[in-house]
């Protein structure tokens, strides 16, 4: 009887772990208390789009493409060129770093010591996050066009390529410093001046140093995220991302298609028109052009409540080259992608008309050497020129004739 109620304690206690874990990993309601932006970089690494607000979607260049994440996929910056830029129209990330109640989280995988993000390209101060040339992860302040003074700073971290989960907050009692869900360090609140709009620039400093990370899971909220919120967040080393307050998967509702060029055309310009259409979107944000799996042109919607989008660009190819295109249209929530077409370019030759070999225009050896059809046009003109000729040659020995006659009279005179 004890034996069976030891196995039944052990049981009991077993549910109740598997529920805190379980409860533990489910994004609760309050974290969207304050939540300015959120970026769970499900996206295709092109276009990333914040969870909360479409002011403050962002776009990656060539360098920046989607990989397995902390939670689901991450974005991977290669260390030379990768940057995603977050649009600020609206101050999201200006008020991060003025005096006042802040959290910033992220996780990142670094495999180099340089910043993780900026929020200026050496303009008026705000501020840079990541690791110095020492490895001392942090939140760094600028002076006006000036260096940059550790604000808050975790101790050295040797170990790249290792997952951290890093937050940093601010309140009216001081500054402090996470990673991996314990307090690292607190100073008091630092004051530096709002910037004017500038983008959120993400595996980049000051436009200049470029990181070599995979980010995932990057939040603002405009207040101090208490203990137990950041452990949440945390929760245990795996990680929670953002889910709506109804806590439901929204799926697209609207639809992109490709009018021309049509599938797999053989173009005999090297100059080719692209339309795509964004249709059926209460919501729509913009429509972007994709050339070979780079974003090339974007149209953004303008006017409220419109609910078809247009994207219309000519654009030059190399001759004998073929490639891939497809648009991408983003709404204040969704983002849906059209089937990826293919097209090709091939100018045929024109061969020379023969008025140009009559007028003496070009050159008789390119005329040859350009195809088979130059040969019998040459050939013709040889037909039409050969009685002129002749004539000539005629002419030319006539008088010959005459001038010898005339020479041999004068010398038989002198004689």
């Amino acid at each position: 009887m004890k034996k069976n109620k030891f196995i039944l304690q052990i049981l009991i206690l077993s549910m109740i772990l598997v529920l805190t874990f379980s409860v533990s990993a489910v994004w609760s309601s309050n974290l969207n208390n304050g939540l300015n932006a959120y970026y769970t970089f499900e996206e295709n690494g092109i276009n990333y789009q914040s969870s909360v607000s479409p002011y403050n979607n962002g776009t990656a260049n060539s360098g920046v493409t989607r990989v397995a994440g902390k939670v689901g996929y991450g974005a991977s910056c290669d260390g030379i060129t990768g940057l995603i830029l977050m649009n600020d129209s609206n101050g999201v990330f200006d008020s991060q770093a003025n005096v006042g109640n802040f959290t910033i989280s992220y996780w990142e995988y670094r495999s180099d010591t340089t910043w993780i993000m900026s929020r200026d390209t050496n303009t008026f101060p705000p501020y840079m996050m990541g690791a110095d040339a020492g490895g001392y992860e942090g939140l760094y302040e600028s002076d006006n066009f000036g260096s940059f003074g550790v604000i808050a700073q975790l101790t050295p971290d040797a170990s790249l390529n290792v997952w951290r989960q890093i937050v940093i907050k601010q309140n009216e009692t001081g500054l402090y410093t996470y990673t991996d869900g314990n307090l690292i360090s607190s100073q008091e609140p630092f004051i530096t001046a709002s910037d004017s709009g500038e983008p959120l620039r993400v595996c980049n400093g000051q436009n200049i140093y470029f990181s070599n990370s995979i980010i995932d899971e990057l939040g603002f909220w405009n207040r101090s995220l208490s203990d137990t919120e950041i452990s949440q967040l945390y929760n245990g080393g795996t990680g929670i991302t953002y889910e709506s307050e109804e806590n439901e998967t929204i799926s697209p509702t609207f639809n992109v298609t490709l009018s021309s060029p049509t599938d797999s055309l053989t173009s005999t310009s090297t100059d080719v028109e692209f339309n795509c259409n964004m249709e059926d979107s209460p919501n729509m944000l913009n429509l972007t052009l994709i050339i070979d799996g780079v974003s090339v042109f974007t149209v953004t919607n303008s006017t409220a409540n419109q609910t078809d989008l247009s994207l219309t660009q000519t654009l030059s190819f190399a001759d004998n080259s073929s490639h891939t295109w497809t648009c991408q249209g983003f709404s204040s929530t969704f983002s849906n992608t059209a089937t990826t077409q293919t097209f090709s370019i091939a100018v045929p030759l024109t061969p020379p008309s023969s008025s140009s070999l009559i007028t003496g225009s070009g050159d008789i050896f390119d005329i040859l050497n350009s195809s088979g059809a130059g040969l019998g046009i040459f050939i013709q003109f040889l037909g039409q020129a050969l009685p002129v000729l002749l004539i000539m040659l005629a002419l030319v020995g006539v008088i010959t004739i005459i001038g010898y006659a005339l020479v041999s009279g004068i010398k038989r005179y002198l004689r």
